[in-house]
């Protein structure tokens, strides 16, 4: 037994020694990997808190928070419900009020109409918190879906809240 004890003893401090001097050796190139050329970052999306639904009484309003990040900021955020542009149905400097395709869905943004169904940043940031409020006397299944895309039109990809309308 000594005699294994012995010799492993001899074959660590011999291989001890050469490996701490390769071990401790400067890196003298850095590796580089390369695929092509890199696209510019989208931007990306989420509503706070994230929820698979979110269920409200018919007439209750209902508050989501989404947050958006894009690098090379912000052009607009399109809204649609259940896969349908909202309608502009007032704008002003601080904020604009949609209905959905059905009239019966209102949604109050807490930032300026764009054109169309879209609202823009107030702010040339490249993170933006948008707060909106729903409303409406319809039961049923809803799908809020938001679309950013940053100051060159490229989109991001779309974030989608499913929301219950329960009848009272």
């Amino acid at each position: 037994m000594r005699y294994i004890a012995k010799y492993t003893a001899i074959v660590l401090l011999a291989i001890l020694p050469v490996w701490l001097i390769t071990a401790c050796q400067p890196v003298t190139e850095a590796v580089s990997f390369s695929v092509g050329p890199t696209a510019a970052p989208t931007p990306a999306s989420v509503f706070v808190p994230t929820q698979d639904i979110v269920s409200v009484g018919v007439g209750q309003p209902l508050t989501l928070t989404s947050h958006h990040l894009s690098p090379a900021g912000f052009g607009a955020l399109k809204i649609l419900v259940n896969n349908q542009p909202v309608k502009t149905e007032a704008a002003g400097q601080q904020g604009a009020i949609f209905t959905d395709a059905s009239g019966r869905v209102k949604l109050m943004v807490d930032a300026p109409a764009g054109e169309a169904n879209t609202v823009k940043a107030i702010y040339p940031n490249d993170d933006w918190t948008v707060s909106l409020a729903w409303l409406t006397d319809a039961p049923g299944v809803y799908e809020l879906k938001l679309e950013v895309t940053d100051t060159a039109g490229h989109p991001g990809d779309p974030i989608i809240q499913q929301i219950e309308v329960t009848a009272p």
